[in-house]
């Protein structure tokens, strides 16, 4: 009854395509009749659930070296919590193999950033800008099994937890050299710049 109701509230979202609620519902109710015409133990369904927290706070200054040169330096604290609810259970069959598993990961990150410039002139200004930039890790419902086969009795909470690893947070470092010039009194704006961009734990999107 329960898997009934998430399917009916999963097409209630518009999930299986384009269509009034009617042929949404229309859609899970034929979905649900191929479902139990199945023969035990033949698919394996999930339900994932996934809340995300996160705070951030920022600082940022500009010190004057020279009348034709300043440095400004930034930090950002980022802090973002992440919590995951799985439920996986055999089709037709409705048994569980993974039930109501809870995972959470917390990560931290302090991110700085850099920049000097020069006016040239009155028409120029040559910069440098180093930047450290992150993104927060998370778990990825499809694929947490990492090749783990489970019996089909329900597997206890411990053997549950441990096989949904989360991903590790992406960082990187970003290298920016540029200048920025205006020329025939304003009129022609000419600015360029090189970057050079390093990733660690770089986080990528697979079909």
């Amino acid at each position: 009854l329960f898997y009934n109701l998430f399917v009916r509230g999963f097409a209630d979202s518009g999930a299986f395509g384009d269509g009034t609620l009617i042929e949404q519902r229309a859609a899970a109710d034929d979905f649900l009749r191929f479902v139990n015409r199945l023969p035990e133990e033949t698919v394996v369904g999930r339900v994932n659930h996934q809340d995300s927290y996160s705070v951030g706070s920022f600082l940022y200054g500009t010190y004057q070296l020279r009348d034709d040169l300043r440095l400004s330096a930034g930090v950002r604290y980022t802090d973002d919590h992440k919590l995951l609810f799985r439920d996986e259970f055999l089709l037709p069959s409705r048994t569980p193999l993974i039930h109501n598993v809870k995972r959470e990961e917390r990560w931290r990150n302090w991110s700085p950033t850099f920049n000097l410039a020069w006016d040239i002139g009155d028409d120029a200004l040559a910069y440098f800008n180093a930047s450290h930039g992150y993104r927060a890790g998370g778990f990825n419902g499809r694929s947490a099994r990492l090749g783990s086969t489970l019996t089909t009795e329900q597997a206890s909470l411990e053997e549950s937890s441990g096989l949904l690893v989360p991903y590790a947070a992406e960082r990187l470092w970003n290298y920016e050299v540029g200048a920025k010039t205006t020329w025939f009194d304003n009129r022609l704006t000419v600015n360029g710049s090189l970057y050079y961009t390093k990733y660690r734990n770089q986080h990528v999107r697979h079909a």
